[in-house]
């Protein structure tokens, strides 16, 4: 693979074969190389885009593991576990921050810090208006955060993750708490488990600062 001499640009990543990027992230022009996902954290992806795809219905469309472009120079692309984007962009679209109104990570502990604090605060620095984090293997509990506008940060969400879907508008109130994630069973369908969170307190990195 040609690396140009100041990094990856989007010109040359855009040539590049699919199979060549499947595992691929470009931070600041730097290309970073991941392992595939493990099968249970393959199913704990799957389990929760199947259950964001009942709450939104027709509202959003939910897509696993695609380039999300925060950033065209230097180049910066993740690929979120899953992105809850806009119905109507078409599929050869590149998927921009704008487009996006949720993006969930299922933390891996070969990218534990990257899950934790880098990706959270580009995409809060980007503009994303909502972050969920996935912890744990076998009863995941998922953590819920909204972008306060005024200092691109994140902070815990109140809102239930039952009514994200009727509750997508980028023009809401922010509404913040100090209270629990949601806890669920890898090995089910998280709609048995996600009216029912768990008592835990906030971490320290719920405010992380901005990216730029």
């Amino acid at each position: 693979m040609f690396l140009p001499p100041a990094g990856m640009d989007a010109a040359t990543y855009e040539a590049l074969p699919d199979e060549t990027c499947k595992y691929l992230e470009v931070i600041d022009g730097a290309v970073l190389v991941h392992p595939g996902p493990t099968r249970r954290h393959q199913n704990t992806v799957r389990h929760l885009a199947n259950e964001l795809e009942r709450i939104c219905g027709s509202a959003l469309a939910i897509t696993t593991s695609a380039d999300l472009r925060l950033r065209d120079e230097p180049l910066l692309i993740r690929k979120p576990d899953i992105v809850a984007h806009d119905l109507g962009l078409p599929d050869d679209a590149v998927l921009r921050p704008a487009h996006c109104r949720l993006v969930v990570e299922v933390v891996s502990a070969c990218s534990a810090t990257a899950d934790r604090i880098d990706k959270p605060a580009e995409y809060a620095a980007a503009g994303i208006e909502r972050f969920w984090r996935v912890e744990g293997d076998r009863q995941p509990m998922t953590f819920r955060y909204r972008l306060d506008p005024a200092t691109k940060r994140y902070a815990e969400d109140a809102l239930d993750p039952d009514d994200f879907g009727r509750h997508s508008d980028r023009n809401q109130g922010h509404r913040t708490h100090r209270g629990p994630g949601t806890r669920w069973d890898a090995d089910s369908p998280p709609s048995d488990h996600m009216s029912r969170p768990r008592s835990r307190a906030g971490e320290e990195w719920v405010r992380p600062p901005t990216a730029r």
